[in-house]
C-alpha cells in the first residue's frame, strides 16, 4: 500500500512562506497543459461514485514521490495501481482495493469525481513508473495527445522516471 496521506499539508506550510503554493511541485504550467477538469466519460456504476480517502488506501502527491508502494512489473494485477490527476495532484490506489462496486474493487471514479487524466501505474523501482492511459472514465478515449504528454510530465515533476505505454488519441475530439 502506498503511504497513506498527502504531501499537500507540508508543501502548503513551505509554500505559504514564499506565497506560491500553486507554483511548487507539479506546478501551474503542467496543470494548464492538462486542460480542464473533466467529468467521467462513462456514467459511474453502483458504488463507483463513493470516493475513498486516505484511510481507504488513497495516496496523493503534488510535490514528492510516493512512499511504501508495492513494486511490480507492468501487467501484474496484484501490483497495479489506478491513478488520476485532479486539483489534489496525482492520486493513486491499488486497483484491487475492496469496494462496494459491481467489480468488488475500486474504479477511477472512487479516486476522483472529476479529473484531468487517469490510467494505470506500476511502480517498477523507487523512482521509476510505467504508466498507461487505460481509464474508461478519465483516460485514453477522452484524452488528447497533449493531455497525455502533460500527464507524463506531471509524473516526472514529482520525481519519477516515466516509461509509458503507446498512446493512441481518440478518432474524434473528447466530449468535454
Amino acid at each position: 500500500m502506498a503511504e497513506l496521506g498527502t504531501d499537500l499539508f507540508t508543501a502548503y506550510a513551505v509554500g505559504k512562506g514564499i506565497g506560491a503554493l500553486k507554483d511548487l511541485g507539479i506546478g501551474k504550467s503542467a496543470f494548464n497543459a492538462l486542460g480542464s477538469l473533466r467529468n467521467p466519460a462513462i456514467t459511474p456504476g453502483f458504488g463507483e461514485s463513493t470516493l475513498i480517502d486516505y484511510s481507504g488506501g488513497l495516496a496523493s502527491r503534488r510535490f514528492s514521490t510516493f512512499k511504501n508502494v508495492i513494486k511490480g512489473s507492468a501487467g501484474e494485477a496484484a501490483t497495479k495501481y489506478l491513478w488520476t490527476i485532479d486539483n489534489r495532484g496525482i492520486n493513486v490506489a491499488l486497483e484491487q482495493t475492496q469496494a462496494a462496486t459491481s467489480r468488488g474493487f475500486i474504479t477511477h471514479t472512487n479516486i476522483s469525481s472529476t479529473a484531468y487524466a487517469g490510467g494505470e501505474v506500476w511502480f517498477t523501482d523507487e523512482k521509476s513508473v510505467f504508466i498507461n492511459a487505460k481509464s474508461a472514465r478519465f483516460g485514453g478515449a477522452s484524452m488528447t495527445t497533449e493531455q497525455w504528454a502533460a500527464a507524463k510530465s506531471s509524473w516526472e515533476a514529482i520525481g519519477y522516471k516515466v516509461e509509458a505505454a503507446d498512446f493512441k488519441p481518440p478518432t474524434s475530439p473528447p466530449a468535454n
